[in-house]
């Protein structure tokens, strides 16, 4: 009778899995370039994991796209494609009707086609949302329709919440209607709450479609709130030359000012620094970052003692998860050629074996088999396997909970999304369970998702923000999920298990924070390249100590300028034995810039000598500018990489020059590795500084001990406490 039932819920699973189809994740240039690859891939479902770099690849617009592109706030840059012989060019040449593009950014563009020219869509007749395109040019050598962002938008076409900047446009065509604008070509659909801001360079024959927003609005296009930027492309008319200007021209400080925008929302799509910049789209500022979940597709199932043999359990289930777990049904086949009745199944034990006995845990499991509560088993959603939990239908009343058996990392400010996948036939087993737990205690969600367990796949969620993570910053996260005790129904399975995190830190810009920025003297633009030489020093001046400096002008030199720091404290330096002759006369000669060894971000790091190298004194530095204002009711961690032997480690946050005490700081022992070092301050610390300008001071200190330690990617973070 059970396998009876087995093989009919194996059927209903396999029906489910057909029509809950996950978003195929695309990583690579190549996986991307392969949307085009035949009908069917047009078609599909899509989602960027991370940021795609196009330098140096061939691309070819993606033709006819009929799916959905979800960029999840990543970006792909230095997208570069000459599709001279044929119409439609930049990432996506042409989308058909019912076709998503969304949260996807174009970065460094350099597109030239034949017609239908632009970054993100050339000839749209779908629905794009929450894109942008930002730097690099686009340019037509056809009968036109070009734009920075979309070249022409049909009748079906919808565009909202998008914006371009700083994206050269250049219509080169004979015709004499080009249909050339800045933000896009030809508009026949719908556009909402969008801007541009950039140069339009365009013929001048007369006749000529030319607008500083769009060439034209034509059939039933509809431009509502969108705006461009009058002191930028010398064009001044919304539309095409000739027309009288739209109320949507804008001189630059009025676009940097949210009143400006009528009817956007800058509570969760938009945000704008008043006075500093344009509005910028929410989601590329806060990225969920996902924390790795051991086995959370429950596919990574291996032989007792090896983590590299693999098991396929065939249509045989498991009893329970865990390490060195029986099998209750079949035999395991290895990936060694060899069979086996027990399996390793890592990253998940029971949750509470006694609580699970004490309810009439079945299978005769024990305290001594604690993860022996519920069973693997194929048909699930994603890849072979799922988690399967009997209720009280199938006489377990005590259902079947487990839990990750390694932590997942470290809860941080910022908000925590859970997510499963669940299905069970009718009477499906329940209670579901779905908790985030730190250092073991089960956390309160803000909100929940909790849909009815039924024959199709379904997602179980929970959301935990900063009220919920109150008092518990810094514990170790685990995941526990199952079917409850106390458990009604026949069987529910689980499958694909996450955990994302969006901080809700804001990056408060630090000069120069991976020391990449040298230059020239008297230049911010022609840079310098140390090779594999070293500097005496870092800020204005500073001379080379090793090796020559090559210019991107063509020139090399012995002098450079490092902006963003100089030495912390010349004369307590000097009185603590730096080496290098150094005196009160140059007080930017603490330590070196020098990329010498891998580095964790970018080519140069800041070098600081111990006493081990003859220089007690260690070295000190601070930024020269000031970050930012301390701000009532904000939280402060500072952060930099480290590695080394040279000690002590210095990383101080300094408002109006005096020192702030943290309230919580993390200092790793220094190796070879790169560490995390960092320092928290809340209301307290921050107590009487409100309104201070902030700075940083780090390195080595003063009677420093041991050879040499490196130092990269300083960065500091304000937040909204928790409430």
């Amino acid at each position: 009778m059970k396998k009876m039932k087995i093989w009919i819920l194996l059927m209903v699973a396999c029906l489910a899995t057909s029509l809950f189809a996950q978003p195929i994740e695309i990583s690579t240039p190549d996986e991307l370039q392969a949307i085009g690859a035949d009908e069917t891939s047009l078609a599909g479902d899509y989602v960027l994991v991370n940021d795609i770099d196009l330098a140096g690849y061939p691309w070819k617009a993606i033709f006819l796209f009929a799916g959905t592109l979800d960029g999840n706030g990543h970006v792909v840059k230095n997208l570069t494609t000459n599709n001279e012989d044929h119409r439609a060019g930049g990432l996506i040449g042409k989308s058909l009707a019912g076709s998503v593009v969304k949260n996807v950014g174009v970065v460094d563009c350099d597109i030239t086609s034949k017609d239908y020219a632009a970054a993100v869509v050339g000839d749209s007749h779908g629905d794009i949302s929450n894109c942008f395109a930002a730097g690099g040019s686009v340019t037509t050598v056809g009968t036109g329709n070009v734009g920075s962002f979309c070249g022409m938008s049909r009748g079906t076409s919808s565009i909202t919440n998008c914006y371009s900047i700083g994206v050269d446009v250049t219509g080169l065509s004979a015709n004499t209607r080009p249909a050339t604008g800045g933000f896009i070509g030809t508009a026949a659909g719908l556009i909402t709450n969008c801007y541009y801001v950039g140069g339009v360079i365009t013929p001048a024959p007369d006749g000529s479609l030319a607008g500083g927003f769009a060439g034209q609005i034509a059939g039933s296009g509809i431009a509502t709130s969108c705006y461009f930027n009058l002191d930028e492309g010398g064009i001044a008319n919304f539309i095409s030359q000739g027309t009288t200007p739209e109320p949507g021209g804008r001189i630059t400080d009025e676009m940097m000012q949210e009143a400006s925008y009528v009817d956007w929302d800058f509570a969760d799509v938009w945000s704008i620094d008043e006075g500093q910049g344009y509005p910028e789209l929410r989601i590329f500022g806060q990225k969920p970052v996902a924390i790795t979940v051991p086995n959370s597709d429950f596919e990574t199932i291996l032989m007792p003692g090896s983590d590299t043999i693999t098991a396929d359990l065939g249509d045989g289930w498991t009893q329970g998860v865990g390490p060195d777990t029986l099998m209750d049904n079949g035999t395991a086949t290895y990936s060694d050629g060899t069979t086996g009745d027990a399996v390793d199944i890592p990253g998940w034990i029971g949750a509470d074996p006694q609580g699970w006995v004490d309810n009439g845990g079945t299978y005769d499991r024990d305290l001594d088999f604690p993860n022996r509560q519920g069973s693997f088993q194929a048909g699930g959603v994603e890849g072979s396997y799922s988690f399967l939990a009997n209720g009280g239908g199938w006489g377990n009343a005590a259902g079947g909970l487990i839990v990750s058996d390694a932590s997942l990392g470290q809860a941080e400010r910022g908000t925590y999304t859970l997510s499963v996948l669940a299905i069970g036939p009718d009477g499906a087993a329940t209670p579901v369970v779905l908790e985030l737990l730190a250092d073991g205690v089960a956390l309160v969600p803000a909100s929940s998702v909790d849909p009815e367990v039924n024959g199709d796949w379904q997602e179980f969620s929970r959301t935990y923000d900063a009220a919920s993570l109150e008092g518990l910053l810094g514990a170790s996260l685990t995941i526990r999920l199952g079917v409850g005790r106390g458990a009604s129904g026949g069987q529910t399975r689980f499958d694909d298990v996450s955990l994302s995190f969006l901080s809700d830190a804001i990056a408060v810009p630090v000069p120069n924070g991976d020391f990449e920025a040298i230059y020239m003297p008297g230049s911010d633009t022609i840079t310098a390249d140390l090779g594999e030489g070293w500097t005496q020093g870092l800020g204005p001046d500073t001379p080379m100590d090793d090796g020559i400096a090559s210019y991107s002008d063509g020139t090399t030199g012995d002098v450079i300028d490092i902006p963003g720091w100089i030495g912390a404290d010349v004369q307590g330096w000097i009185d603590g034995g730096g080496t290098y002759g150094r005196d009160t006369t140059t007080g930017n000669r603490q330590g070196s810039v020098t990329r010498q060894s891998d580095t964790p971000d970018g080519l140069y790091y800041y070098l600081s000598n111990g006493g081990g190298w003859g220089n007690s004194a260690g070295g000190l530095i601070v930024s020269e500018a000031s970050l930012a204002t301390v701000e009532e009711g904000l939280t402060y961690t500072l952060s930099m990489l480290a590695n080394g032997g040279a000690t002590p480690v210095v990383l101080e946050l300094l408002a109006d020059g005096v020192a702030l005490v943290p309230a919580s700081s993390v200092d790793p022992e220094l190796s070879a590795d790169w560490q995390t070092f960092s320092r928290t301050y809340d209301a307290a610390s921050l107590e009487g500084y409100v309104g201070a300008s902030l700075t940083i001071r780090l390195g080595v200190g003063r009677g420093a001990s041991g050879g040499q330690s490196h130092f990269d990617a300083v960065s500091l973070d304000s937040f909204l406490p928790a409430e």
